[in-house]
């Protein structure tokens, strides 16, 4: 489908080089007298500014599309980096989002469900996370891509030995690399 996208483009900008050198025969087609046409030898430099006009015009439009895909392109990306940035801050309220995932539904946890906890974690934590953020924290621990999280995919995530550290021990610290405050009320 990108391919013929892509062809269909080059065809319309080859197109507009060819309107192009058009406008300028038919310039001189048009039958007024300017005097140019009793000038011998102007037909060939004639047809070659036309056709170099006309590439010009098709390479010009070529560089100008490609900067603003590149453009588009490269803001993606960097959503995609900041989203990735802010999923990463709150890696620990997305392990205690999990962790009552597994306890409360012990089994398989659809999207709505999980994203719907894992905001109450991010309130509770008095955090922020956008759409964009849940959705990638969902794909990120979605490994079989059935848009169900099931408990080998969360215990995967929360701990590679696939054990389930509850919510208790992750406030009182004993957790290692686990930053939630102690506090609900403050910032982590």
């Amino acid at each position: 489908r990108n391919t013929l996208l892509r062809i269909e483009l080059h065809l319309s900008l080859a197109g507009m080089g060819v309107g192009f050198m058009t406008v300028v025969a038919g310039t001189f087609g048009m039958n007024l007298n300017s005097g140019l046409e009793e000038v011998n030898g102007l037909f060939w430099p004639a047809a070659a500014g036309c056709v170099v006009g006309g590439v010009g015009v098709y390479l010009i439009l070529g560089q100008v599309i490609k900067r603003a895909m590149l453009d588009k392109h490269t803001a993606n990306v960097k959503c995609q980096q900041q989203t990735l940035q802010s999923v990463i801050r709150d890696i620990g309220i997305l392990d205690v989002a999990i962790g009552r995932s597994h306890r409360l539904y012990q089994g398989k946890v659809d999207k709505q469900t999980f994203q719907k906890i894992f905001q109450e974690c991010v309130t509770e934590y008095n955090s922020k996370a956008t759409q964009a953020e849940m959705e990638l924290a969902f794909q990120l621990l979605d490994d079989s891509g059935d848009g169900m999280l099931d408990t080998n995919e969360m215990l995967s995530f929360t701990d590679p030995t696939l054990r389930m550290y509850d919510e208790q021990s992750i406030k009182e610290g004993q957790r290692a690399h686990a930053h939630i405050p102690l506090d609900p009320q403050r910032k982590p």
